[in-house]
């Protein structure tokens, strides 16, 4: 009897065993089948499960690409890592299951802009011989184009084309070859790839879309706006893979190259098309502000402007629209306005130098000259390391200097200007106007005078020569030039109101106020409307003492300041 129930106790405890051992992997057959089915939580559970009864490589594979699936990437990294310590326990030294497990860990770091590592987990993906080794080389070499290595990622789309046979992969890898060569400049061997593109897939909007923005990059507007179309006809007739969103963007950009062909009322009827297709995409109202305010509608370009600021999450875009904005309430004259949308991207972004700049620029024009040096003087130090942008602001800092009455301050920021632009001849003439007009120099006036003149000549800027010659005394050689320019721009509307206002500027600069006010007049009625230069501008000084000025002035309708 005894020996009996010490048999059947060993017995039960085999058998026990045994439907243990066996129990954790039935779990994982179900897991597996489960996330085959697309049922990620259910095989998720069952993981998990089997995990409780046994810790094993499987479940955590199982496990790790149903995370993947419902894009919970660093649960997913976990798995992944735990499956490569428990691995030979498992599978023994068979490593056939490391390439796939590499090559997924690789993707979850890569959708999580992990590149460098992702790069890493791909490398060891290809030495496990994955087994499908083009989407290794195609996910590597999109990892190189985020990293901006677009000739390496070119390659790695060239070896993933050459393993792999979907003419709709092919299609795809042809448009982002297309992207490697128009980043790396070869503009010809870009647009063959996307034909590429095309052919394998018609149906593929990808293509044209990537054709049209790099196309009007090289400022190729029309050509650009027949792909956006292209591709807009394409997910409007069915397009596969397209969102709303796709759509509202393709319109985005066929606005702009409107705009940019100043095909104002076009662009506007695309962007009210982005809207209608995705009513929440902030750049979109920023472009139908801006397309607003070519058209002079500020009221409905403030709007959209206050629509994008309030969609827009990103504290640095938040920004940048406060302060295009500002640029837009700078030119209405209303710099109370612009002050505050300044403000409010210094706020936003206090780390960029811009919004300083933006203010240096403002106080400069409601003369409040310490403040605009004191913004002008942040500016540079933040942007101490972009040698243009601190050309720039030593400019600027010099004009403001000069307006406070701070000559000397003004000369020595010009001075460091030119190491940076030795050449230039701009630079040579404000510093010989200061000692000609300010400091009563004539030796060093007419010494930086006339290298200017030299300078102007040699690179064929009359306009700047004119006015160079005007500063120095000449009372006919540049009011003959001048006139010249006038005809020769009688054809070009834009350039003949701006030729019309030079003079208008370098008669006032020679004493002559008649003259002048007669030529802004006539600049006036061919068009010109740059008020806040009109109101800033020094060479127009003697015209604004003239009590027709102000007269003019309301005959054309040019906005009071609001301060």
């Amino acid at each position: 009897m005894k020996s009996f129930c010490l048999f059947s106790v060993y017995a039960l405890l085999f058998f026990c065993m045994q439907a243990q051992a066996q129990d954790f992997d039935d779990l994982n057959d179900q897991a597996f089948r489960e996330r085959d089915n697309k049922n990620f939580q259910k095989a998720i559970d069952l993981c998990n499960q089997a995990l409780n009864k046994k810790i094993n490589a499987r479940s955590y594979i199982i496990r790790a690409d149903s995370y993947y699936e419902i894009d919970k990437y660093e649960l997913a990294i976990e798995d992944f890592n735990s499956s490569l310590t428990y691995y030979y326990d498992y599978y023994g030294s068979d490593d056939k299951e490391k390439g796939g497990i590499y090559y997924f860990r690789g993707r979850c770091k890569q959708k999580l802009d992990r590149y460098n590592d992702a790069i890493t987990d791909f490398n060891s993906a290809l030495s496990y011989n994955y087994k499908e080794p083009g989407y290794v080389y195609w996910n590597r070499g999109a990892c190189y184009y985020e990293l901006r290595d677009y000739q390496k990622a070119d390659d790695d789309y060239a070896k993933a084309i050459d393993r792999i046979s979907e003419k709709n992969d092919l299609s795809t890898l042809w448009t982002d070859r297309g992207d490697c060569q128009a980043n790396l400049g070869k503009y010809e061997k870009a647009w063959d790839y996307y034909a590429k593109g095309i052919q394998y897939d018609p149906n593929n909007y990808s293509p044209y879309w990537q054709r049209g923005h790099f196309k009007g990059q090289q400022y190729k507007y029309e050509d650009a706006l027949s792909d956006f179309t292209k591709a807009i006809n394409i997910i409007n007739a069915g397009g596969t893979g397209a969102t709303p969103n796709d759509l509202a963007l393709l319109y985005r950009n066929k606005a702009l190259m409107h705009k940019n062909l100043a095909q104002y009322e076009e662009a506007l009827e695309s962007i009210n098309k982005s809207i209608e297709s995705d009513p929440n995409i902030a750049r979109a109202y920023r472009t139908r502000a801006e397309v607003y305010a070519k058209l002079k509608k500020y009221d409905k370009a403030k709007a959209d402007y206050e629509s994008a600021i309030i969609l827009q999450t990103d504290k640095k875009i938040k920004a940048d629209m406060y302060i295009d904005r500002s640029v837009m309430f700078k030119g209405l004259l209303d710099y109370k306005s612009c002050l505050m949308d300044i403000n409010k991207a210094i706020e936003q972004n206090p780390e960029s130098g811009l919004g300083f700049w933006h203010r240096s620029l403002l106080y400069g024009y409601k003369k409040n000259y310490p403040l605009a040096i004191k913004d002008c003087s942040t500016a540079l130090e933040l942007y101490k390391s972009d040698s243009s942008n601190t050309a720039s602001l030593l400019w600027l800092r010099a004009g403001h200097k000069t307006n406070a009455g701070d000559y000397n301050g003004a000369i020595n920021d010009y001075r460091e200007y030119t190491k940076y632009y030795p050449e230039s001849y701009s630079v040579y003439y404000e510093i010989g106007r200061i000692y000609k007009v300010k400091l009563k120099n004539n030796d060093l006036a007419n010494a930086n005078l006339s290298r200017a003149a030299r300078l102007a000549w040699d690179a064929q800027d009359t306009s700047k020569y004119c006015y160079i010659k005007v500063i120095s005394g000449d009372k006919e050689e540049p009011f003959k030039l001048q006139t010249e320019l006038i005809v020769n721009a009688q054809n070009d509307d834009y350039q003949y109101k701006w030729e019309l206002h030079n003079m208008a500027c370098m008669y006032s600069l020679a004493g002559n106020a008649v003259k002048g006010l007669e030529y802004q007049e006539k600049s006036f009625a061919a068009g010109y409307d740059d008020f806040l230069h009109l109101v800033n501008d020094r060479d127009l000084e003697l015209l604004m003492k003239q009590p027709k000025w102000k007269l003019m002035l309301a005959k054309y309708k040019v906005p009071v300041i609001k301060n």
